[in-house]
C-alpha cells in the first residue's frame, strides 16, 4: 500500500507513534509520504507539533507524598478495622448471660460497673468508627 492509498485516519493513528519517535521505518516512510502528498493533512500536524505538551517529571516530591498517603490510607484502614471489631464487641458484651440453677441473668444487670462502662466506651467506639469511615469514603474505600 502506497501513500496515496493510504487512508487519513490511519495517519491520525500512526502521527503519535510518529511524533515521538516510537514508530516503525515502514510505518515512519508512510506517514512522511503521505505528508507529502497531502499539504492539508501536512498543516494539521504542523500545527498540532506546535502544541507543546507539560514535561512528565519524576518529581521526588510527588512520590514521597504519595507514599506518605498510602501509609496513611493504610494505617487509616486498619484503625477502622479495628474500630469495628471493638465496637461490635462492646455491644455484645451487655448481652452476656449466665445460666444458674434458677435461670438466666443478664451479666451487666448485675454489676452497675461494667453498665456504666458499658454506656460510655460502646458509644465511643461506633463514634470513632463513624469518624474513620466517613474519613475514608473520600478515598471510596
Amino acid at each position: 500500500m502506497n501513500s496515496r492509498n493510504l487512508p487519513r485516519d490511519v495517519v491520525l493513528d500512526l502521527w503519535p507513534l510518529y511524533s515521538c519517535g516510537e514508530a516503525s521505518d515502514a510505518s515512519r516512510q508512510l506517514v512522511e509520504a503521505a505528508i507529502a502528498a497531502d499539504p492539508e493533512l501536512a498543516e494539521m500536524l504542523h500545527d498540532e507539533r506546535a502544541v507543546q505538551l507539560p514535561e512528565v517529571n519524576g518529581n521526588r516530591d510527588d512520590d514521597q507524598d504519595r507514599l506518605r498517603a498510602l501509609v496513611r490510607t493504610r494505617r487509616l484502614l486498619l484503625a477502622r478495622s479495628w474500630t469495628l471489631a471493638i465496637a461490635i464487641f462492646v455491644t455484645m458484651m451487655p448481652l452476656l448471660l449466665r445460666f444458674d440453677g434458677g435461670g438466666v441473668t443478664f451479666l451487666i444487670a448485675t454489676n452497675p460497673t461494667l453498665l456504666a462502662a458499658a454506656l460510655i466506651v460502646v458509644p465511643l467506639a461506633w463514634g470513632i468508627h463513624v469518624w474513620l469511615w466517613l474519613r475514608l469514603r473520600v478515598t471510596g474505600l
